[in-house]
């Protein structure tokens, strides 16, 4: 009978030849070894699938599947979560790296502490030569008892999504709506997961996110590129983000499992955050109601929240 690892990682990538030898050496050599590394190759067209076999024939540990065309990363994503089978789960990208000791402290944060649900560590932004930029820690600590609290932390504060590559329980990830396939979806996904449990952000810097020309952000620099990484699908369509970001978030709190009371303080929130965006909200249904116009691109600012004192 084949065993379960402790830990899987699902490891979504397209044309990421670039680092990804060294994604996959940082998580290999992790000092805790009881995880499979799940490659799920969104039909790249660069060395990608050669270096992921070459792994393949290295490391038992190490599985590998490959998309017959690009599916855009939302669903790829999706998929690598589908393929694994651990009782914790991490997404991890094919530039990033960590310290031989990470995986460890995340495994022992959640196997000490039933009602977290997500752990990370502290990040470190490293450049495309892995000189170090700048040390990164997330303003927010979602340990509140209350899910309303925890919710309008995430909403209110987050905007870089290092938790995203975090360690979960695995149960409740798989549990939830996929990742939607629209820019930012991996914030609401966050909020969403506040609303189940706790995160824990672990003191260390063991987390390095690369920032190079060549990641999601930077080579996508207007909305529409960036969207249509996210699902080719929607490529031509018009995008209203503030009015998008609002309905998902009312949404994930109405599947929440939080009391009445708790949804209606998240709810009367997010009319609150509604007023605050109300002018960016007016010109995104202005445009909407313009759309045979030849330009239907919206700014790509994060959707504003008051910068309250929670």
């Amino acid at each position: 009978m084949k065993r379960t690892p402790k830990v899987s990682m699902g490891m979504p990538v397209y044309n990421g030849a670039n680092y990804l030898v060294k994604a996959l050496d940082s998580l290999l050599s992790q000092s805790f070894t009881d995880f499979e590394i799940v490659i799920v190759d969104n039909a790249s067209t660069d060395a990608t699938e050669l270096i992921c076999k070459d792994y393949l024939g290295r490391d038992s540990r190490i599985k590998y599947f490959r998309n017959p065309s690009n599916v855009g990363a939302a669903l790829n994503y999706q998929i690598a979560l589908e393929k694994t089978s651990g009782e914790y789960f991490k997404w991890a990208a094919h530039d990033d790296v960590y310290d031989a000791g990470w995986l460890k402290r995340c495994v022992d944060i959640l196997d000490s502490n039933p009602n977290v649900i997500l752990a990370y560590t502290r990040t470190v932004f490293i450049d495309a030569n892995d000189i170090e930029i700048s040390r990164f820690n997330d303003p927010f600590r979602i340990l509140e008892d209350k899910p309303y609290w925890r919710f309008r932390q995430m909403v209110v504060k987050l905007r870089w999504c290092h938790a995203i590559f975090g360690l979960m329980r695995r149960e409740l990830p798989a549990g939830l709506k996929p990742i939607g396939n629209y820019i930012g979806s991996d914030m609401v996904y966050l909020a969403e997961l506040a609303l189940h449990g706790k995160f824990i952000e672990d003191e260390s810097y063991g987390f390095h996110r690369r920032m190079h020309n060549n990641s999601s952000q930077q080579a996508n620099r207007n909305v529409e590129n960036l969207q249509e990484w996210y699902d080719p699908r929607t490529k031509g369509k018009l995008y209203l983000r503030h009015w998008r970001f609002l309905k998902e978030y009312a949404l994930c709190v109405s599947r929440a499992p939080v009391s009445v009371t708790q949804k209606l303080r998240c709810w009367a929130f997010l009319l609150r955050v509604a007023n605050w965006n109300r002018d960016k909200l007016a010109q995104e249904a202005s445009w909407a109601l313009g759309a045979s116009r030849s330009d239907n691109r919206i700014q790509t600012s994060q959707p504003g929240v008051n910068p309250e004192t929670l």
